[in-house]
């Protein structure tokens, strides 16, 4: 390579980078990452006068009006060090809080959520500081026992005003990360059935900035 040669394949990369990285990050269901390269091994050499084809993958994007269920690795962000909510209050949702960006979710777009006592989120904010239902007495999902666009996670009647326990039972929610790839994480740490002291339910409910998955 000559020094010609060199700056136009230098500016010609930056180019189809810029624009790979940029469709992973609209059209991705993972946070962004690129993989691009001349050739098909580890390391290709480029002559003078001669043409370099860059290959690229950009994961196709999902829409958010269906969405499929699968398993992953437990690995698990933390569940200390959050803002608390509730207050340590049965049966009842929370104030809005920020998502801290825009989540897409069945085709609408919330920048605000509830957490509510026994296990879930909801975007419907006219039930905050409201009355949470323990019940199922329908199929979920239903409007009946939840507000419309809810989101369960081990759903079912807990307690989190039980504070005799050690560690204390705590439902809170942090943002962690960078755009556009930042995520929300709600937390119901050590919390117990109601009228049991054991066993205590710990799990958490992530929104992922960008692609919109749920964890």
């Amino acid at each position: 390579f000559n020094k010609y040669f060199m700056k136009l394949f230098t500016k010609a990369f930056q180019v189809l980078l810029l624009v790979v990285t940029l469709q992973q990050t609209l059209l991705s269901q993972s946070c962004p990452t690129v993989n691009a390269q001349a050739g098909t091994g580890a390391s290709t050499t480029i002559c003078s006068g001669q043409c370099a084809s860059l290959t690229a993958t950009v994961v196709p994007i999902n829409a958010t009006t269906t969405y499929s269920v699968g398993s992953i690795t437990y690995s698990p962000y933390a569940y200390t060090g959050g803002t608390a909510v509730i207050g340590n209050v049965d049966d009842v949702w929370s104030s809005p809080v920020n998502i801290g960006f825009n989540f897409c979710y069945f085709g609408s777009t919330f920048n605000q959520l509830l957490l509510g006592s026994n296990g879930e989120i909801t975007f419907d904010l006219l039930s905050a500081v409201s009355s949470e239902s323990f019940l199922v007495t329908q199929t979920l999902p239903n409007t009946v026992d939840h507000p419309v666009n809810t989101i369960c996670g081990a759903y079912r009647d807990i307690d989190p005003s039980d504070v005799s326990l050690s560690p204390q039972p705590s439902v809170n929610y942090y943002v962690s990360g960078a755009a556009p790839c930042r995520v929300f994480v709600a937390n119901w740490a050590d919390v117990p059935l109601y009228g049991c002291q054991t066993p205590t339910s710990t799990f958490q409910i992530v929104l992922h900035e960008s692609t919109n998955i749920i964890e």
